[in-house]
């Protein structure tokens, strides 16, 4: 897709209601990383994924991605400059520096998990509006 295929096609999702999740790992990606309701940037680390494809084709899928994120992390270990934030990773609230899409999950319940704390943390507030409120305007002879 063409960069601005990729935006139109997040704005149609979002004109008809639905809520978006955008992952993107290159400037082409900015338009429709910007237009989601959630944007995730991926880091690539071409170099690491390189030496990785020469593994056998009929190799096992599981056994690769195992591989693929521990040699991800271990470069970074080893490496702290081999991760580059770009232009995807500025545009996005969400980074990940695996090569995967697997992030998206653990953003989908985090932000579950906040909008949650965030409902309980607003009905406090109003709760302790509502009895200051009181307190301030009740005459109860303790003044």
């Amino acid at each position: 897709f063409a960069p601005e295929h990729k935006a139109t096609v997040v704005d149609a999702f979002n004109a008809s209601g639905a809520v978006t999740l955008f992952c993107g790992d290159g400037t082409n990606d900015v338009g429709a990383l910007k237009r989601a309701h959630v944007g995730v940037s991926i880091l690539n680390a071409p170099e690491i994924e390189r030496g990785l494809g020469a593994a056998a084709v009929s190799a096992d899928v599981a056994r690769l991605r195992a591989r693929l994120a521990e040699a991800e992390m271990d470069a970074v270990d080893a490496d702290p400059a081999l991760v580059k934030l770009g232009d995807a990773s500025i545009a996005s609230p969400f980074t990940s520096k695996r090569a995967t899409i697997e992030c998206v999950l653990a953003v989908i319940c985090q932000g579950r998990c906040t909008l949650v704390s965030m409902i309980q943390i607003f009905k406090i507030l109003a709760v302790l509006c509502l009895v200051s409120a009181r307190d301030d305007g009740a005459d109860d002879g303790f003044e």
